[in-house]
């Protein structure tokens, strides 16, 4: 993948009409593991978070992935100021067999990758329906 370090777009007069983006390079993450009540890793969970103050109340800033085929992601965040942390709410839908998982709140320092923050699944949230549905003759579920 190219390095965008150095990279810039320069753009004309800008009025007050135009749709301005900023894109910026996140310079922090937060990485975990999303796992089911035996450990094992839950793929494909969706993992999003969303940064929010001391009390818990959300701030903003949503950011969501999806974990890879073991159940690993990365998030990655904006950086807090030198010395200041940001606290970051990290939830997971494990939509395989679980369901909504508990959040869990991260702090994350100035240009820090927080790592080995587990999503796990609380017991009895994660269970398996299998079986057979027949219908009758006269349209009901048997």
């Amino acid at each position: 993948m190219a390095n965008f370090d150095n990279a810039s777009i320069v753009v004309g007069a800008v009025s007050d009409n135009d749709l301005v983006l900023v894109i910026y390079k996140a310079d922090s993450s937060i990485s975990g593991k999303v796992r089911d009540v035996g450990g094992n890793g839950v793929s494909y969970s969706y993992v999003y978070t969303v940064e929010v103050d001391s009390e818990g109340s959300e701030l903003g800033n949503w950011i969501g992935d999806t974990a890879d085929e073991s159940g690993n992601y990365t998030l990655f965040v904006p950086s807090a100021a030198a010395g200041a942390t940001r606290l970051w709410k990290v939830s997971a839908f494990a939509s395989s067999s679980c369901g909504a998982l508990p959040s869990i709140t991260v702090g994350v320092g100035n240009r820090e990758n927080v790592t080995s923050k587990n999503i796990n699944a609380p017991l009895n949230a994660c269970v398996t329906v299998s079986g057979t549905i027949y219908i009758d003759a006269n349209g009901n579920w048997v």
